[in-house]
């Protein structure tokens, strides 16, 4: 009888732990801001994280993939990338959380994707935001000449990045901005302070990364929709590297 009874109570707990796992809102996906008609990215993590977007910003394109980012082991890291994009008449916006599975995580918050040709960084509160300025080529930005002005393509992008760590370094949250960079412009930007500065504007205007407090977390991920897989036509290699490098967990 007792056997009986233990058995009785094992497969109602389980039920029960299957019915409140599955309805539990997904730890990624696109929600809607009150008081906005715009779909942005929401990131269930410690804290919880968002997006505060242009309201010109168009959406694109979103979806989640794997990637397996580079290390410097001899194995690739593993990870899971949610991605939206948006853009207007003059820019792209490139959002993104990316996880580190079975104990990959990232690199340090100084750690860049890519050469920086300026780097900055804000203390906001108990955790800093690393921002960098870098020139890229289509070769090895993913995202470049998606959002070019017309006559003015010279194949090179001007290209601002925002990046937080959280959940101990195992989730990454990036906002990114791009624009197409003038061919008379190229060689030199490096000294051109002024178009620099007022670039840095528009790309910190465009978006910026948002972290929530917990009552108004729980609020939007009441409304939280899961993503479809991304468009394939965008490339994982390129995405894997655009990420960023990771280690394993307690190793640098």
């Amino acid at each position: 009888m007792a056997k009986i009874i233990i058995l009785v109570l094992v497969v109602l707990l389980g039920g029960f732990a299957i019915s409140h796992f599955s309805s539990q809102p997904p730890l990624r996906g696109m929600v809607r801001q009150p008081g906005s008609s715009q779909a942005v990215l929401l990131a269930r993590a410690r804290p919880a994280a968002t997006f505060a977007l242009d309201q010109n910003m168009n959406l694109l394109t979103a979806g989640w993939c794997s990637i397996r980012p580079e290390t410097h082991e001899s194995l690739q890291g593993e990870a899971r990338l949610w991605l939206a994009l948006y853009g207007h008449a003059k820019g792209l916006l490139v959002t993104a959380v990316a996880d580190g599975e079975n104990n990959w995580e990232w690199m340090s918050g100084d750690h860049t994707a890519f050469p920086a040709i300026r780097r900055m960084s804000q203390n906001q509160g108990n955790r800093t935001l690393f921002e960098t300025l870098s020139v890229l080529d289509r070769k090895h930005d993913p995202f470049c000449g998606s959002g070019q002005r017309a006559g003015q393509e010279s194949g090179v992008c001007l290209v601002y990045r925002a990046r937080l760590l959280l959940e101990f370094e195992q989730c990454q949250v990036i906002v990114e901005y791009h624009e197409d960079l003038p061919q008379n412009l190229v060689q030199d930007i490096a000294f051109a302070n002024d178009y620099l500065n007022a670039f840095q504007q528009r790309a910190r205007q465009a978006g910026h990364i948002v972290r929530l407090e917990k009552e108004e977390s729980q609020h939007l991920v009441q409304g939280i929709e899961k993503m479809g897989t991304l468009d394939k036509a965008v490339s994982r290699t390129s995405l894997a590297r655009w990420t960023g490098m990771m280690h394993r967990k307690g190793r640098l």
